[in-house]
């Protein structure tokens, strides 16, 4: 018998998906869009990384 997978299973699989390919990606410069930048081994090695989800949108990391 097969379990059914929810939505919100199916959701947050491809949300993660998703983030993981941001995650991967590095941005080229600090105002990158859907990359991440690492503060600590890009530009000057100060600062906050994070992960541009859009223009508008960012996920800190520290």
């Amino acid at each position: 018998m097969l379990n059914a997978i929810s939505l919100a299973s199916i959701t947050a699989i491809l949300s993660l998906s998703i983030y993981g390919a941001y995650i991967a990606r590095p941005c080229p410069s600090e105002d990158g869009i859907a990359c991440t930048w690492n503060a600590t081994t890009q530009g000057n090695g100060t600062g906050h990384s994070f992960t541009a989800i859009s223009e508008r949108r960012a996920i800190y990391w520290n």
